[in-house]
């Protein structure tokens, strides 16, 4: 059975302080014309530096979330389509989860690899650099036709990873749904 957004305690509760800390920093904002007439430098240079302190820490939990979000995609969730046996694409109340594959491309060795696209009819694709969507799709399409890349040129890895869509009513009717749960 789905869980509705209340069920998740933890999301809730994060979802909850984001909300405050955006409130918190759009009141912020309000205060800066005040900052300008009643602070001194001492105290707007300690504001700036308490702001980027808190900008700091912002960033790190940025970086865990992404990480946790990276692990539920990566892995948690296709090892739970595996074990339920569920096909892709799965339509939830949140929307609509379906297993894909993301391919990329790292050039190990620029020259070699710029000389080996062009002998291999791919010479198109170079540019001052490659870019790394465009390297990753000729990647994915050369596996797909079963015509590997050179490893001692390229390093290639291939990832079931899972993607969310959300109709964009949806995602409004979350934002909402969050500042309200927030009061």
């Amino acid at each position: 059975m789905p869980r509705k957004r209340s069920d998740t305690p933890q999301i809730a509760d994060l979802q909850k302080r984001l909300i405050q800390c955006l409130e918190a920093a759009q009141e912020l904002e309000n205060a800066l014309p005040d900052v300008e007439t009643k602070y001194d430098l001492s105290e707007t240079c300690a504001l700036f530096a308490d702001l980027r302190a808190v900008q700091d820490r912002l960033d790190t939990l940025s970086k865990k979330l992404v990480a946790v979000s990276d692990r539920l995609s990566y892995e948690l969730v296709p090892d739970m389509f595996k074990r339920w046996r569920t096909v892709s694409p799965y339509k939830h109340l949140r929307g609509t989860f379906t297993l894909a594959t993301r391919t990329n491309c790292k050039l190990l060795d620029k020259p070699g690899c710029f000389a080996w696209l062009r002998a291999n009819d791919l010479g198109g694709l170079i540019q001052e650099h490659v870019p790394w969507q465009t390297m990753g799709a000729a990647a994915a399409e050369r596996i797909s036709e079963g015509k590997e890349l050179p490893t001692n040129l390229f390093e290639t890895t291939t990832r079931l990873y899972t993607r969310l869509t959300i109709p964009k009513a949806e995602k409004m009717h979350a934002y909402s749904e969050t500042r309200s749960n927030a009061a």
